[in-house]
């Protein structure tokens, strides 16, 4: 799974705290001239960080280190300049498609059956 993609769902405290074996408020931190409350956070395999706005309840900052496996091991991204509630223009989701792309069939899995 891509790091960071817990952010995108609609419901992502849902998301961040399943299988949780610990978190911790560290305290509050400033992000960008914006005090935070930062929290830490320890899953399977998984260690994390989030600031959020202390006032806005925004994630400003995330820190994913993961322990083992084959990824890389530390992510971070900054989340700033906010606008909740900001129209976005339906073109917004107009797909561009560059000449000459040739599209592929996606076909689903074939699920075998336990025995």
């Amino acid at each position: 799974m891509a790091p960071f993609v817990d952010l995108l769902v609609a419901d992502p405290y849902a998301r961040l705290t399943q299988d949780l074996s610990g978190a911790l408020l560290v305290g509050q931190s400033t992000i960008e001239a914006v005090i935070t409350d930062h929290l830490a956070f320890s899953g399977n395999g998984v260690d994390w960080e989030i600031g959020i706005g202390s006032k806005d309840k925004l994630p400003r900052l995330m820190i994913v280190h993961y322990r083992g496996g084959e990824r890389p091991p530390t992510f971070m991204a900054t989340f700033s300049d906010w606008k909740p509630g900001a129209p976005v223009p339906a073109a917004t989701f107009n797909a561009v498609i560059p000449k000459g792309a040739v599209k592929i069939e996606f076909k689903l899995p074939v699920l075998q059956q336990s025995k």
